[in-house]
């Protein structure tokens, strides 16, 4: 027995070292990729333009995921109804653009994201930061014929709406 235990001590003796700890390690990480588009309704051409009349024109679609948020802005070039035809009509018809932020289909309602404010001539809503970022958001736009100013002249009438969104 004398001689298992010397044996057991002699080769623990020269038994290796321990082999020392290795660390490494992976980074990980994804991309969303900006987003800031805007899509506007198709051109309407059959516009009433009995005074009072209302036509729907569609939705307006948008997403912007800049993280320091972003800015709606509508504006219209004429700001009324002017003859486009060629016919030289000086006639004129007033028109108010409703953009319908509420109802089934045009997310939140308009309290919650904001309302277009005069701004240098250009209409402009702050929006609730979360309202368009993370998919496309919609809101609905109509159009409400005023009077006539000046006589009933043939010819084609109209304005161009333009809609824009941009990051912060």
């Amino acid at each position: 027995m004398k001689k298992i235990v010397a044996f057991a001590v002699a080769a623990s003796a020269f038994s290796a070292p321990a082999i020392a700890a290795t660390t490494d390690s992976v980074n990980i990480s994804g991309v969303v990729a900006p987003v800031c588009e805007l899509t506007a309704p198709a051109d309407v051409t059959n516009l009433s333009l009995n005074a009072g009349a209302e036509t729907g024109l569609g939705q307006v679609v948008f997403q912007c995921n800049d993280p320091q948020g972003y800015q709606l802005a509508r504006y219209a070039v004429n700001q009324q109804l002017v003859d486009i035809s060629g016919g030289g009509s000086s006639t004129t018809y007033a028109y108010e653009i409703k953009d319908l932020f509420s109802g089934p289909n045009y997310g939140p309602p308009l309290s919650s994201v904001g309302s277009f404010q005069n701004v240098n001539g250009i209409r402009q809503v702050s929006t609730d930061p979360d309202y368009g970022v993370g998919a496309p958001a919609a809101f609905g736009v109509a159009v409400r014929v005023g009077q006539r100013n000046g006589p009933g002249f043939a010819g084609t009438y109209g304005d161009t709406i333009r809609y824009e969104v941009t990051g912060q």
